[in-house]
């Protein structure tokens, strides 16, 4: 693949209905989100269902800036696992059901290809989207390294318009699923928003801050301010940078992301990012391109 048949491919459109980003559930890894949302990147505006790619692994580990051979067979499990997860969704009379993902894919070894296809069921809010639908750029979320860094991004990007979006503490962990995680409203706010809200401030299109709502001291929710991001092209260049350096297997990337960074401290720096802040030593999501914890 050579860059520019690369670079077109990172910047394909992602567009997807609000319905499917605002009133889903689902708990995907990093790796998993970018399964899905580079097939949602493969569908053209005329297409009236959903096609079967021919989805080839090394292309898209290029084009998602991984290690194709040290990570070959961890992205195979993260299909097969893809295949056996499904979301729930709120229908407009109010009722939940549960979409698959993708349908049954198969896998060819000898030239590292899938026939994959998204399933059926997510036809309504895939194709054929006139109103009431959210569209980004396939690169916006490439760097992103937090599992709810993706999902909060395409959440913010889903109000953008309105400039601002505000949500009780309880429907916000219902949506990531976290209920009974992180309790404490402190370790809510680090590991979860202040992460994702680190990274979709360095790597996107958008700046994010927000104030809590508060109910005398307690805090039972969240008042976020969306803006599109000043001089955002540059967020895609720090984002570029990122996905050329091509992390490799899990055992060496906390020190070659640290090589990485420092080698490119002046131009990161310079959209104003950190690499160390707020990292924590034993937070495997910050170290790990597949997060298979899936607790960040």
């Amino acid at each position: 693949m050579t860059e520019n048949e690369k670079e077109k491919q990172q910047y394909a459109l992602v567009v997807k209905s609000n319905d499917l980003i605002r009133k889903s559930r689902f708990s995907l890894t990093v790796t998993e989100q970018r399964i899905v949302l580079y097939l949602i990147s493969k569908i053209k505006p005329k297409d009236t269902t959903l096609l079967e790619y021919d989805f080839d692994i090394k292309e898209f580990c290029e084009v998602c800036g991984i290690d194709y051979i040290n990570n070959l067979t961890q992205l195979k499990k993260a299909i097969k696992e893809l295949r056996d997860k499904s979301t729930w969704i709120t229908l407009p009379d109010g009722a939940e059901t549960t979409v698959s993902w993708i349908e049954k894919p198969y896998l060819y070894r000898n030239s590292g290809k899938l026939k994959i296809r998204l399933d059926s069921d997510m036809m309504p809010y895939l194709l054929q989207l006139k109103e009431n639908f959210t569209k980004y750029e396939l690169i916006a979320i490439l760097a992103l390294k937090s599992k709810f860094s993706l999902r909060l991004y395409e959440l913010f990007k889903s109000y953008e318009f309105l400039g601002k979006y505000e949500t009780s503490l309880g429907q916000l962990r219902t949506m990531l699923l976290l209920e009974k995680e992180y309790p404490k409203i402190s370790d809510f706010k680090r590991y979860v928003i202040d992460k994702a809200l680190d990274e979709i401030n360095t790597f996107t299109d958008l700046h994010v801050s927000y104030e809590f709502i508060k109910e005398g001291k307690a805090v039972i929710g969240f008042n976020f301010s969306i803006q599109k991001a000043e001089g955002w092209s540059g967020k895609y260049y720090a984002a570029s940078l990122y996905l050329k350096g091509k992390l490799p297997s899990r055992g060496v990337q906390e020190k070659h992301w640290k090589e990485f960074w420092k080698e490119n401290e002046a131009d990161i720096l310079s959209i104003g990012f950190s690499a160390d802040e707020d990292a924590e030593e034993n937070d495997p999501d910050q170290l790990s391109l597949f997060d298979m914890e899936e607790d960040c």
